[in-house]
């Protein structure tokens, strides 16, 4: 940020907002002062979607950015670190991101015995899209919901209404996911719960928040999901 004109480098004094129209006779150099701007620097954690690999970075969710900053900072700075947040995501949300090993083929045999598949991501919407269609393909994940007119995992809502676009009774179906935050909105929607090992929380932690099954290869997930009664 431009912090005004200064008649010597060591900018002692007052500034000068702006340059004087007349110079006095003889050489006169005027100094520019700039400060930096605080910012807040925004991880993601990869929202435990369990559909790419995982960074080893703790961090936050577009969703989070207001808990970064201190107690009372405005709602324009907070809203700004937000677009800002975004923005970057989408232009780099690839290059750390594949699917894990066997995904895509436990996905097409899932889809092969007539099951529908979604994505339920704390990620914002437009991000969530782009990456799982750039993995996977279109159409594959439908839906792909992310942050939109629902609140966030661990509440049910969102999870319940996919249940519903499907035509399912919540226990028909399976909530997949590594974290303990899919392990609750799996529990609190009342769908069966699949931890899975390979992701970004231990097993420990997936069992004390709701998980009902663990797999440790994409694999298992159909296997347990064929043999839940």
């Amino acid at each position: 940020t431009f912090a005004g004109w200064y008649d010597n480098k060591d900018f002692e004094g007052d500034a000068l907002a702006v340059l004087p129209k007349a110079f006095p006779a003889g050489e006169t150099t005027f100094y520019a002062k700039w400060t930096a701007n605080r910012a807040a620097i925004l991880f993601d954690r990869n929202a435990s979607d369990a559909t790419g690999s995982q960074t080893g970075v703790e961090g936050v969710t577009d969703s989070n950015v207001p808990g970064t900053f201190p107690e009372g900072t405005d709602k324009e700075t907070i809203d700004r670190a937000t677009d800002f947040y975004i923005y970057d995501y989408e232009q780099y949300y690839m290059e750390t991101k594949t699917s894990f090993a066997g995904m895509k083929e436990t996905v097409a045999a899932m889809h092969d015995l007539g099951c529908r598949t979604a994505v339920l991501t704390n990620k914002a919407n437009t991000a969530a899209v782009l990456l799982v269609e750039q993995i996977f393909g279109k159409g594959v994940f439908d839906p792909v919901w992310g942050v939109k007119d629902k609140p966030l995992k661990p509440s049910p809502d969102a999870a319940l209404e996919i249940a519903r676009l499907f035509g399912c009774a919540p226990d028909e179906i399976c909530f997949v996911g590594d974290s303990h935050i899919d392990m609750q909105t799996g529990r609190n929607a009342g769908m069966h719960t699949i931890g899975v090992s390979y992701g970004y929380k231990p097993v420990e932690v997936l069992r004390e928040n709701g998980a009902q099954f663990i797999a440790n290869t994409p694999r298992e997930i159909l296997e347990i999901a064929k043999n839940i009664k």
